[in-house]
């Protein structure tokens, strides 16, 4: 690759990365174990080259749906240590809707020849929007629909590490949330992922274990069991502190990766009412591309 397209291509990777919109919570990493860079900027640094992923969701409370998003990614290592990536997303939640963009970078550390320490930051904007037309026999004082307790926009900044040794990995980050128009509405302090994987003959299986600390919204956990048949057939099931039963299934073909996951439950922040999210996962890895 000349060197004048490989600078375009990292500039260009520098330039515009993104996370999740403020308004939504930890459904968002459904695919947490097959990619870490959704939840930790220190993954950037992952081993396999450029990687382009599409992400849609579609969330419903007892039948009714309530959210409709889908998310562009794309990240890749380069160089001996580092990595970079980017990523779009646009989501609707009834009235609500918005987008985000934004850069990462990560820098990795090789400790011993079976350990590494990477880590990462994240700039992010978000802007979201209310379509006020819809809203029936509406409140002019509400504070959510007129006054400033909806963010409009807002700025996210992100640091993370990711620690790796044999099969363990271990990924921390502590990402917040600066207002540029309103107030914080939700507020992230920090989120901590563990696993291990233990491999055997055609098998990999990895317990795994997933805290995030939401200000507004409390505590939540999501504890799981990862597996890869051959390197080809993906197999995930996980219990998460809201009571619902997450289920996935993937399929790896060659540089493609597809991948499918569904979330039933209850959820205490909707009154009990039983919900459901699925989500199609799509990744292409185009290798080596970066010198």
């Amino acid at each position: 690759m000349k060197k004048n397209t490989s600078f375009f291509i990292i500039l260009f990777l520098l330039v515009s990365t993104g996370h999740k919109l403020v308004a939504q919570t930890v459904q968002d990493y459904l695919f947490k174990n097959w990619d870490l860079v959704y939840i930790n900027p220190g993954a950037l640094t992952s081993e396999g080259g450029l990687k382009s992923t599409v992400q849609y969701n579609r969330n419903t409370i007892d039948g009714v749906n309530t959210e409709v998003g889908a998310q562009f990614q794309m990240h890749s290592n380069f160089g001996k240590n580092h990595g970079a990536g980017i990523s779009l997303q646009s989501q609707k939640s009834g009235i609500f809707s918005g987008t985000s963009f934004g850069a990462g970078y990560a820098y990795r550390v090789k400790l011993s020849a079976n350990q590494s320490l990477s880590l990462g930051s994240r700039v992010a904007y978000f802007k979201q929007s209310i379509n006020r037309g819809e809203v029936m026999n509406a409140n002019t004082s509400d504070p959510v629909l007129y006054g400033d307790a909806y963010q409009e926009g807002n700025l996210m900044v992100s640091a993370g590490a990711l620690y790796q040794w044999k099969g363990l990995q271990l990924a921390v980050s502590s990402p917040e949330f600066l207002p540029m128009e309103g107030n914080t509405v939700i507020s992230r302090n920090y989120n901590a992922y563990i696993g291990y994987t233990f491999e055997f003959d055609g098998v990999d299986i990895r317990p795994n274990f997933y805290y995030e600390e939401i200000k507004t919204l409390g505590n939540w956990y999501e504890m799981g069991l990862y597996s890869e048949l051959e390197k080809q057939i993906v197999l995930e099931a996980s219990y998460t502190s809201q009571e619902s039963v997450r289920l996935r299934a993937g399929f790896n073909f060659k540089k493609l990766n597809l991948g499918y996951g569904f979330d039933s439950g209850s959820s205490a922040q909707n009154a009990g009412l039983s919900k459901s999210s699925h989500q199609l996962f799509l990744q292409y890895s185009f290798g080596k591309v970066i010198d």
